[in-house]
């Protein structure tokens, strides 16, 4: 039986008919691209985690220690010992007001949550995204995309040879902001991974294994 996606990708990557290796496409190849900025993104997650301080308040004190490096004040409840582990990873990783940071931030909280309490789902940052139905397509296009197509298309693709389809609810994750601590954000996570949906979901697919890029679609 066919099973078919849809995908929003950059134009120049886009060929009719082509099969794409997810392994070589996944979103973690994007992620993984500054090892430093990921080892600070885990050690802040894990300082989170350890502490009742909000994401805000770990990513300004990532963004002091970069730019200060000492003379501010801690947030409540994270220690000196918390901040001389991030200093070092701080200094060493590129500033987080550019590149990809904050995407590497969400997503070691969103992979730190499944390791911990649903490690039979598979890794967002080991899938290749697709959306699951034109409704979600276009839902994700307005909420993400919007004024950005300029460089992109959107295309249908087959999804047959994926030996792992994981769907579940982007807008669930989009729920979760930065005044939200490691203990309140856990259970909304979590909602993700148990594949829960909302009333107006964004069905993404996490594929692995090999796509085949479709015909365009207008959206």
């Amino acid at each position: 039986m066919t099973m078919n996606a849809y995908k929003i990708m950059r134009k120049r990557y886009y060929a009719p008919g082509s099969t794409v290796l997810t392994k070589n496409a996944q979103y973690g190849n994007r992620i993984r691209r500054s090892t430093a900025s990921l080892v600070l993104a885990e050690a802040a997650i894990d300082v989170c985690s350890d502490t009742d301080a909000t994401f805000e308040q770990i990513i300004n004190l990532l963004q002091n220690l970069q730019m200060t490096r000492g003379g501010f004040h801690l947030p409540p409840s994270v220690r000196a010992h918390h901040a001389e582990r991030l200093e070092p990873l701080s200094i060493e990783a590129p500033s987080i007001l550019a590149g990809d940071f904050g995407a590497t931030f969400w997503e070691s909280l969103y992979e730190r949550v499944r390791r911990d309490e649903k490690p039979s789902c598979p890794s967002r940052m080991d899938s290749y995204f697709a959306c699951r139905d034109s409704e979600s397509l276009g839902r994700y296009k307005a909420k993400h995309w919007l004024n950005k197509m300029d460089d992109k298309l959107a295309c249908e693709i087959t999804i047959s040879d994926c030996p792992v389809v994981f769907e579940a609810d982007m807008v669930v994750l989009d729920e979760i902001d930065g005044a939200m601590t490691f203990a309140s954000a856990t259970p909304q996570v979590l909602r993700y991974w148990n594949q829960e949906f909302t009333k107006r979901p964004i069905v993404e697919a996490l594929l692995q294994g090999c796509v085949v890029l479709g015909a365009e679609v207008e959206i």
